[in-house]
């Protein structure tokens, strides 16, 4: 199965490149998904979206909440698919976003999440500062995120690492977009993560199709992965 994964994500990967050196780009704002490298945007005031989608090595659920114009609340639970399909993780993140994109072309916040192992204890938090500025005339974007992530090892004590990531949104049509990213954590060997997302009901329901893994060839993460991602708009 990881080979099977992994060729059509290498195919996937190289068909993305074609197709984003070849064709004209259309405005999209993307949201993160399962994408590593986060966005710097926040939902409208009082709106929700469901994220979830199916990996080869994890897997994830987290609807979100905006709680005003600034600042979304996401909840969510990860399951191990690479080994039984099990709950590993539950998590609430918090995300804080000052700046308009839409208005200023850019914009820039914070966001930290902390994560419970099945029996309650704490087993991961991370903190990152995201950016995102339009590009080629607001049909693209780009995305950079800074920050560190620190995770229970088997002692358990915490180790800290300090993670660097970018990625970039590039629309082809009015409903397709390729994704691309590179990220790493103390500037260690890179993971990259593409593919493609399409808006099967635009503003509202979308569909992602990425692979991913390592330059380092021992490490798969994040492999192959489908999601989907329902965004309504005001919920009350």
């Amino acid at each position: 199965m990881r080979l099977s994964a992994a060729a059509l994500g290498k195919v996937l990967l190289v068909f993305s490149s074609v197709i984003a050196a070849s064709f004209g780009v259309f405005s999209h704002t993307a949201q993160a998904q399962q994408m590593v490298v986060d966005d710097a945007t926040v939902l409208i005031d009082k709106q929700m979206q469901l994220e979830a989608w199916y990996g080869t090595e994890q897997s994830w659920i987290q609807p979100s909440l905006s709680l005003n114009h600034l600042w979304d609340v996401t909840p969510g639970v990860v399951f191990n698919t690479s080994d039984d399909g099990s709950v590993s993780q539950l998590f609430g993140e918090l995300k804080y976003i000052p700046t308009d994109l839409d208005f200023d072309g850019y914009s820039y916040g914070w966001t930290g999440a902390i994560f419970f192992d099945t029996k309650g204890r704490v087993d991961r938090v991370y903190t990152y500062i995201p950016f995102t500025k339009y590009i080629l005339d607001r049909t693209s974007q780009v995305h950079l995120n800074i920050g560190f992530d620190g995770r229970d090892n088997i002692a358990g004590d915490f180790e800290y690492g300090f993670t660097t990531g970018f990625r970039a949104d590039l629309g082809l049509t009015e409903r397709l977009t390729i994704l691309s990213e590179v990220f790493t954590t103390d500037f260690e060997t890179p993971s990259f993560q593409a593919g493609v997302r399409f808006d099967l009901v635009p503003d509202l329901l979308n569909i992602d199709v990425t692979y991913g893994e390592s330059f380092k060839s021992d490490i798969s993460y994040p492999g192959l992965n489908v999601g989907i991602a329902f965004k309504p708009n005001r919920v009350w």
